[in-house]
């Protein structure tokens, strides 16, 4: 047995006491509720609340719980509260709807963990009237998004909070009809206020500018990062692109004043017309570990693909996840080092590390969350960093 799955089922069986919850709009077999929030009412820490494909009513949730989507499962929004500390609340596979003047996602407040994997917030007449972020995180301790894609004004704010995304897609930049007539919005994919972000191999695109007899909006870049520690990482496979100009005002990929960016020489930022950056923030450049995951389906695989500098050492660290540890000049750890193990070590001829494991079709796992991490050194300059986190709940 590969001693990841042994970890698997370790987990599986600590959390076996904790109580399933089956929700079910159409009262199939073996269902407890019809909507998500009388289920969330009922659980208590670490149950597992598995959604049957349907529509359901919008919802808060301010503690550790794990919420599954199983197919196509749209809510009409999401509040998530203040998660205590020590607790982690787990959202996949969820596809939410904005609210008018709310937005899709609210994540406020919380001190414990939070992880948002292969969630979907698409672009629609109500988030272009309301002008409300796709996701917004406010005073957050640690927030862990996974795949998935967010449109919104702007697709994700993040204010005062550490947020960290990987293999996800941010449009600040649609058109959509209503009522008969069709609304154009702008904004940057993400921006930052105060707050510590680490976004790896991912989309990130600014709105178009537009000009109309009685206004012109500018292009928005694809990043606005104020007063914040920013970290962009990955190769080619990390692309931010600023909206394209209306006026005469150039528009750069990423705008970040204060604060200080770092950016993996290998990621693609386009501006339009500008500089790939611009503002007054310290810029540094540098080769950064970056990792993205995919599977995790119950007897199928769990693939992990890092990218890195050159040569060297490469390890996938695993463990459950938890809130964010900085550990300089490393990085910042995201894993319980108490149950932390090396999954893979590789011996680097390029700039890519892979491996995939065998997911047992064991019902116990369904729902155990696994936290990843690559961590990389250089063989000639010693220097070793971390990547970002990568989620899988298996499902």
């Amino acid at each position: 047995m590969h001693a990841l799955t042994a970890f698997a089922l370790t987990i599986g069986l600590v959390t076996a006491q904790a109580r399933t919850w089956v929700v079910d709009a159409a009262n199939g077999p073996g269902t407890d509720f019809l909507d998500l929030p009388p289920a969330i009412a009922a659980s208590g820490i670490d149950d597992l609340i598995l959604v049957r494909a349907g529509s359901y009513s919008e919802f808060r949730v301010d503690h550790g719980v794990r919420i599954l989507g199983q197919g196509l499962v749209r809510c009409a929004g999401v509040d998530v509260g203040p998660v205590p500390g020590g607790q982690t609340l787990a959202l996949t596979n969820l596809e939410v709807t904005a609210r008018l003047f709310v937005g899709g996602i609210a994540v406020r407040g919380a001190t414990g963990l939070v992880l948002l994997q292969d969630l979907r917030i698409p672009a629609g007449p109500l988030l272009s009237l309301s002008r409300f972020p796709g996701l917004v995180v406010r005073d957050a301790a640690s927030v862990i998004v996974t795949g998935g894609s967010y449109y919104g004004v702007p697709a994700v704010q993040v204010v005062d909070s550490t947020l960290s995304l990987c293999g996800t897609e941010l449009t600040g930049d649609w058109s959509s009809s209503f009522l008969g007539g069709t609304i154009t919005t702008n904004s940057p994919g993400l921006r930052s206020f105060g707050s510590r972000v680490l976004i790896a191999r991912s989309r990130v695109t600014g709105g178009n500018g537009a000009s109309s007899l009685f206004l012109t909006r500018e292009g928005q870049p694809g990043i606005d990062a104020q007063s914040s520690d920013l970290t962009i990482a990955g190769s080619t496979d990390m692309v931010v692109t600023a909206g394209r100009r209306a006026g005469g005002t150039p528009t750069p990929a990423v705008l970040a004043n204060g604060g200080a960016v770092t950016v993996d020489t290998h990621a693609v930022l386009y501006g339009f017309d500008a500089p790939p950056i611009d503002g007054t923030a310290t810029i540094t450049w540098r080769r950064t570990p970056a990792l993205v995951l995919s599977g995790g389906a119950l007897g199928g695989t769990l693939s992990l693909d890092a990218t890195c500098p050159y040569g060297g050492l490469m390890s996938f660290l695993v463990s459950t996840p938890t809130t964010a540890t900085p550990l300089p000049p490393l990085g910042t750890l995201f894993l319980d080092r108490s149950a932390m193990f090396d999954a893979l070590v590789s011996i680097l001829n390029g700039e890519r590390a892979t491996a995939s494991f065998t997911v047992p079709n064991l019902g116990a796992l369904q729902g155990v969350t696994l936290g990843f991490q690559a961590i990389h050194a250089e063989v000639s300059g010693g220097t070793v960093a971390l990547s970002n986190p990568a989620i899988a709940v298996l499902r």
